[in-house]
């Protein structure tokens, strides 16, 4: 059975070589973090990422870091990308006492530590995030 990094290794990059700073599965394996952990946005993929760097350099490099949430709406483009209107953003997610164990800032309105990846087994490749 292939494991998510096996799967991003199909995927087409069609950023201009020599132009790209953060290597796709770099940018695929931060985003599915961001995405686990409840990020509702690209700020909050950044942000639960960077929190996360050291683990997730446990499978890739990072050697330029956490791609920004400007870089992941290039590398992700839609019309879901625009910035909405405050009346129609989501709330940030009730506060939870584990909210203080260190991966996300605790002032994060992006960080449900309830599936942290601290708190998540979440098997990659083979390995056990734990």
């Amino acid at each position: 059975m292939l494991g998510f990094l096996d799967h991003t290794r199909v995927v087409p990059d069609h950023r201009i070589p020599g132009m790209v700073t953060y290597p796709l599965d770099e940018i695929l394996l931060a985003t599915l973090a961001g995405v686990v952990c409840g990020a509702d946005d690209w700020e909050g993929v950044e942000e639960i990422a960077t929190g996360g760097l050291n683990r997730l350099r446990g499978f890739r490099p990072f050697a330029n870091g956490i791609p920004t949430a400007q870089t992941l709406r290039k590398v992700f483009p839609s019309d879901a990308n625009a910035s909405e209107p405050a009346s129609t953003q989501p709330s940030a997610p009730a506060s939870s006492p584990l909210d203080d164990l260190g991966f996300c800032p605790a002032s994060s309105r992006h960080c449900n530590v309830a599936a942290s990846l601290d708190l998540l087994p979440l098997r990659i490749r083979g390995a056990q995030w734990a």
